[in-house]
């Protein structure tokens, strides 16, 4: 415990260090890359679990710093790490619940990459303000206003929690989120920023791809190197992400957007979005999750539809797309034609008694619910003799989740949530800007994550930081051409 107060103290001064430095050196950009990727490194190494992760670490860490020093952005650096944290899960989770986490439940305080870059990137705002306090920023508050919303009301939820302190765990994700929601709409402007953003996304979905195949290699036990474990789920692969279904979750709006910019006429990245859809698609079908293939299917046939009606996409390139469609189903070997057709041993009936279950939990507290996080606190409470031997864990549907915990108020205030990133990302899509075809994109992956909730928790950071990155996206595209008619007007 001592040993770690240390280091905590050490991270802190490294961060004071920084931020004093900035102010007072003609060499403040070098010198915060410095402080910030020490810093970074030190806690990386705190989060690594076996004795041979600290020295990886490390040299990952060193080598974040040579990226930063050569690039000179050390905040593109830090935000890129933020989103690329996703699917990895770099985390240490403190006052662990374990016997609840394994039911589905946020099972402690997660402390991880994305927390760490968001201190950074928060503290480079203020040095930056504090050097030109009249530079403006976009007032991120006024998009946000959906997020308040439903964290406010989960917020509440705690004083009907029988267990506040397990609230707090998912209040804590729910505002770390939050401040990279703000920090990316407040500060990514202009194409060159926006590029950048995309390229990020693309990039994670080519790193989470080849860490799938990386355990897929490994056989039935996967492999774990440096803190990320690439499971393998009865011969379905999970990625670092430890689930079929929440890889898929991940998987299925990044390839959307690849399509949208291997498509586009005019956006740049068309290679790395070729590699990243090639790459993406393959992994898709190793989870053999039926529920990301019906979320990819709706998102797909929606974004199809309306690209060809506008005449976004050339015909040959949909007869390239058939084609490799076939490439990847030939090369998987069957797995989608045997996984639809085969029987799933129970697991989707097994899942129709949870559903049962959360609507007595629904009925008995309909208003304010039992409180965030509580479900698999108070899953046994009304749990009826009939389904005491079934398999019990967090209810595979997002929509009856949020009501069960947070009552219909918080269930209004997430279906305005994703209302809202789903009508900005339309009028982008709608609109003579030249995003509109990412706005399509970001649309068409929103309705079809939609539609997966009915089949998954999406409890989880990567699925809650996931979506709330597409939303943040689809805010900044908003802003984007409401600016752009400003300018044509004047």
């Amino acid at each position: 415990m001592a040993q770690t107060s240390c280091k905590v103290r050490f991270v802190a001064i490294c961060l004071a260090l920084m931020i004093m430095l900035s102010l007072s050196s003609h060499f403040s950009k070098y010198l915060s890359s410095v402080g910030l990727s020490v810093t970074l490194a030190v806690c990386v190494m705190m989060i690594g679990r076996s004795s041979t992760t600290p020295s990886l670490l490390l040299l990952i860490a060193l080598l974040g710093l040579a990226a930063v020093v050569i690039s000179g952005e050390v905040r593109r650096v830090l935000l890129a790490v933020a989103i690329l944290d996703t699917p990895l899960e770099w985390d240490k989770y403190y006052f662990y619940r374990e016997p609840l986490g394994e039911l589905g439940a946020i099972g402690g305080y997660g402390i991880g990459l994305t927390t760490i870059c968001l201190v950074g990137l928060y503290a480079l705002w203020l040095v930056n303000w504090l050097h030109n306090p009249r530079e403006r920023y976009r007032k991120a508050w006024r998009v946000a206003w959906p997020l308040l919303l439903y964290v406010g009301t989960v917020g509440l939820s705690v004083f009907a929690a029988s267990d506040p302190t397990l609230s707090l765990y998912e209040i804590w994700l729910l505002f770390q989120t939050l401040l990279l929601f703000l920090y990316v709409v407040a500060n990514t402007r202009g194409r060159g920023e926006i590029t950048f953003l995309v390229g990020v996304l693309l990039v994670g979905l080519l790193l989470e791809s080849g860490l799938t195949f990386i355990g897929m290699a490994a056989g039935s036990d996967g492999m774990k190197v440096a803190g990320l474990k690439m499971d393998v789920d009865h011969g379905r692969a999970s990625g670092t992400l430890g689930s079929p279904n929440t890889l898929s979750s991940y998987l299925v709006p990044l390839l959307i957007l690849a399509l949208s910019v291997f498509t586009a006429r005019q956006m740049r990245l068309k290679w790395l979005a070729a590699l990243a859809l090639t790459g993406g698609s393959i992994a898709l079908v190793l989870t053999q999750s039926r529920g990301g293939w019906v979320a990819f299917m709706i998102s797909l046939l929606i974004w199809g539809a309306i690209a060809l009606h506008r005449r976004w996409v050339p015909i040959k390139l949909v007869g390239i797309g058939l084609l490799g469609s076939l490439g990847v189903v030939a090369a998987t070997g069957g797995i989608v034609i045997e996984r639809l057709t085969s029987t799933d041993n129970g697991a989707a009936y097994s899942r129709l008694p949870l559903m049962r279950l959360t609507w007595r939990m629904i009925q008995d507290r309909p208003i304010f619910g039992l409180g965030a996080n509580q479900y698999a606190l108070r899953l046994n409470d009304y749990l009826p003799g009939s389904l005491a031997h079934e398999w019990l864990y967090t209810v595979h549907n997002k929509y009856l989740l949020v009501w069960a915990e947070n009552g219909v108020i918080g269930l209004l205030a997430f279906l305005t949530l994703l209302a809202v990133f789903m009508w900005r990302s339309w009028r982008v899509a709608n609109s003579a800007c030249r995003y509109a075809p990412l706005g399509l994109a970001l649309f068409a992956a929103l309705i079809g994550q939609s539609a997966h909730m009915f089949t998954d928790v999406f409890h989880s950071r990567p699925q809650v930081q996931s979506l709330w990155l597409l939303g943040a996206f689809a805010s900044v595209l908003y802003l984007e051409s409401q600016t752009e008619w400003q300018e044509v007007d004047a």
